[in-house]
């Protein structure tokens, strides 16, 4: 998973901190889930998420309700007006979320699903 070295301008310090910060806060299973979202360089729709980001430590079944604390949390993009939910990461937010999942080692097990 490459992570681009976009220069995100004076507010990246901050924006940085501020990505920490809320990532501490998430519990073990949100962290997990949010690290596993930056498969997804667009929208997905929750069967994808289940799919993707369930197996091992996260059971499919709890995906639904972490992914609903993650828009809570404004972590992750909801966009209900469709027939179907459809789900985003904002880049910046998903470049942070890849350096988890990287620092992680979950990566490879990641991309193969």
């Amino acid at each position: 998973m490459n992570v681009p070295d976009h220069d995100l301008g004076p507010r990246h310090p901050s924006m940085r901190a501020s990505l920490d910060s809320s990532y501490q806060l998430l519990s073990g299973s949100e962290q997990m889930l949010f690290r596993r979202l930056s498969a997804f360089e667009g929208g997905w729709p929750i069967g994808a998420a289940e799919q993707v980001c369930g197996g091992g430590d996260l059971e499919r079944d709890e995906v639904l309700g972490l992914l609903a604390d993650l828009v809570a949390k404004s972590l992750v993009v909801a966009d209900t007006t469709g027939r179907e939910a459809r789900y985003r990461l904002l880049e910046p937010v998903r470049w942070y979320a890849a350096e988890k999942l990287t620092e992680a080692g979950e990566s490879p097990r990641t991309a193969s699903r």
